[in-house]
């Protein structure tokens, strides 16, 4: 709007004309600004958060980070990281004027990693059992998955396996682990059973008293050892 001005008198003299100025003001509209993200919560290497500006045109948009400016050339950002989760804003500046401020938060979560998966022991016989016992890098609250049995007993970081078996036999335990976000990778670990050998064969002897006696034999299964 333009608005005009007239000088009537001062202190001294009477205009006998009105000198008039002119002065236009204008008032501008706030501009807008929306931030959007087309996800909040992702797993890092799974999938990236992508932020977008949405200002009024001819805007300049300032953009933070918890609260700390940062240059962003464009309406959009795209996070990959799991040190870029946070609280993002924008503000759209026009004509002298700032928008509201528009916020998001974001987290990119790390994935756990199965650090070691151990056996007490790495060969039992039939019938025995074996403890497998697996360290991750966060506090453990997520879940264990193991496969590769049936006879695999009880659950969490730590469980047992006990086979019968009548032939040697070696079983490969993998374990996944998932807390929010699956492990970077499964482990897996061998473990084996043996089977429980055959007794041997052992011939009846007779002899007479003060005669010479013949030695006790006995047949055991190949590769076995002897316990008299």
């Amino acid at each position: 709007a333009t608005y005009s001005i007239s000088a009537l008198s001062d202190k001294y003299c009477t205009a006998t004309s009105l000198p008039t100025n002119k002065a236009t003001v204008t008032i501008n509209a706030k501009p807008t600004a929306e931030l959007t993200a087309d996800e909040t919560v992702v797993c890092e290497g799974e999938a990236t958060i992508q932020l977008s500006a949405d200002v009024t045109t001819g805007s300049t948009i300032t953009w933070k980070k918890d609260g700390s400016a940062f240059t962003n050339s464009g309406t959009t950002k795209t996070l990959s990281s799991v040190s870029e989760s946070g609280k993002y804003s924008i503000q759209a500046s026009l004509n002298n004027c700032l928008s509201e401020v528009s916020e998001q938060t974001v987290t990119i979560n790390p994935k756990p990693e199965i650090l070691t998966l151990k056996s007490d022991v790495s060969a039992v016989c039939s019938g025995k059992t074996i403890t497998l016992t697996a360290t991750v890098s966060d506090d453990g609250s997520g879940d264990f998955t193991w496969t590769g049995d049936d006879d695999i007993s009880g659950s969490g970081a730590s469980v047992t396996i006990s086979k019968n078996v009548t032939t040697d036999t070696e079983v490969t335990i993998t374990l996944a682990y998932k807390n929010g976000c699956d492990a970077k990778e499964t482990k897996s670990i061998k473990v084996t059973f043996y089977a429980i050998p055959e007794a041997p064969g052992v011939k009846d002897q007779a002899y007479c008293v003060d005669d010479t006696p013949s030695a006790l034999e006995a047949t055991a299964i190949p590769d076995a050892t002897l316990n008299w």
